[in-house]
């Protein structure tokens, strides 16, 4: 099965792939859908899939701390 839009360094993913994670030399390989982006992190023998998005409004809205 093909995601359409799925990006791996620009490429179109049609083929399954493995992906080094933030503990990987070389790492982390960072996906990308549209604005979304991914990576995969670990924590000892856990693994999870980090995604981000530039445009949430969390991020967009943000004017600083007050200190």
């Amino acid at each position: 099965m093909t995601i359409r839009g799925l990006f791996f360094d620009e490429e179109q993913i049609t083929q399954p792939r493995q992906l080094l994670s933030d503990a990987d030399d070389g790492g982390p390989d960072h996906l990308s859908i549209g604005r979304l982006t991914a990576y995969i992190v670990a924590w000892g023998d856990r693994m999870a899939m980090r995604v981000k998005n530039p445009q949430t409004p969390t991020r967009t809205g943000f004017h600083g701390l007050e200190h």
